[in-house]
């Protein structure tokens, strides 16, 4: 796989359609993102030699790419985009497995992500984009590979992967379809997320602030009625962001988030305002969400505590105001 997973390649982007997270425009996405952490990329098959490699002024960071012929005359085309390094040069020959850069572009990127991307070359030089799912799935099959690529709870590879023809309906047996809960606890566990849920004797005050960030993410996923589709697709934002979203549920206030920070920091974004959560704000957060209210009225409670965050947080600022005007005052009289 172009990245190494014990269980599974998370995928941000799919091949298609999609509006586009820059110029917020529907345009074609011919690849698919794979979520990354500033790690090694890496060749898919023996023999790909480097056909090209630079700097994507575009799209931003690094590319490489990798031609395979194939015993017909045909040539599969792979590209890799967003690296931060290029670990090869144009000529070379690498075998699977084999490093070709790092992921973690600096330029546009929307994240630490992988963009991979497959073209076929037919004998005659006609080209065709194709879906790397299904390039995926079949390196996949031939090297007994058993990693999937997941998008919001679903295989990407199933689809392309060939059934047993006596069972045509193996693959819908092995993968069924996946509930926003359980989406939620297998993507939380992941390598690509990889919170400390508090089960490993931790810190007790990292353990308080991940044990809350996963318990309202919980709750916001399963208000408001959504579909089992956007329930999905939330957490995977939420997890991937480490951040959520409360605006829906805020009625005093444009814009709220509650977000994760490195050191395991607490951090609340209220109307353009940011204010790291005290421990005494953590311990209110969780004892409304580990009460037996519902999902509603736990919500609700949580929308005051930010409202007393909030007017705290402004009373603090009056204060050292009024503080600091009082010492100006005092040097001018002396002066």
């Amino acid at each position: 796989m172009p990245v190494q997973r014990d269980e599974f390649l998370l995928v941000t982007s799919p091949y298609g359609m999609r509006m586009h997270p820059i110029d917020h425009v529907n345009k074609m996405h011919n690849g698919i993102d794979i979520k990354t952490n500033h790690e090694a990329v890496l060749a898919t098959e023996q023999g790909g030699k480097v056909i090209d490699a630079g700097f994507d002024t575009k799209g931003g960071g690094n590319y490489v790419k990798l031609e395979y012929s194939r015993e017909d005359g045909s040539k599969t085309q792979l590209t890799f985009c967003h690296l931060s390094e290029i670990k090869v040069k144009v000529g070379d020959t690498l075998q699977a497995g084999q490093p070709l850069g790092v992921s973690g572009s600096t330029g546009k990127s929307t994240g630490d992500h992988l963009h991979f991307s497959v073209k076929q070359v037919s004998p005659d030089g006609n080209v065709r984009q194709v879906d790397p799912a299904a390039y995926l799935a079949e390196i996949a099959q031939k090297g007994n590979l058993p990693q999937q690529a997941l998008l919001n709870g679903h295989d990407l590879l199933a689809k392309y992967k060939s059934q047993d023809p006596n069972n045509g309906n193996a693959l819908a047996q092995v993968n069924p379809a996946m509930s926003a809960d359980d989406w939620m606890k297998k993507l939380l566990s992941s390598e690509d997320i990889g919170l400390d849920l508090g089960m490993n004797g931790g810190d007790p005050i990292v353990d308080m602030v991940t044990g809350a960030f996963t318990a309202l993410m919980a709750i916001a996923v399963q208000i408001d009625n959504k579909t089992e589709e956007d329930k999905k697709q939330m957490v995977t934002e939420a997890a991937t962001t480490k951040s959520i979203n409360l605006a829906p549920y805020m009625p005093n206030h444009s814009d709220c988030s509650i977000s994760l920070q490195e050191g395991g920091k607490a951090i609340l974004k209220v109307d353009g305002q940011a204010r790291a959560l005290s421990q005494a704000d953590l311990s209110s957060l969780s004892n409304i969400l580990g009460s037996s209210l519902t999902d509603d009225a736990k919500m609700k409670r949580i929308a005051i505590l930010v409202d007393n965050i909030v007017l705290s947080n402004k009373a603090s600022q009056n204060y050292e105001q009024a503080v600091n005007q009082s010492q100006e005052q005092t040097n001018t009289i002396q002066r």
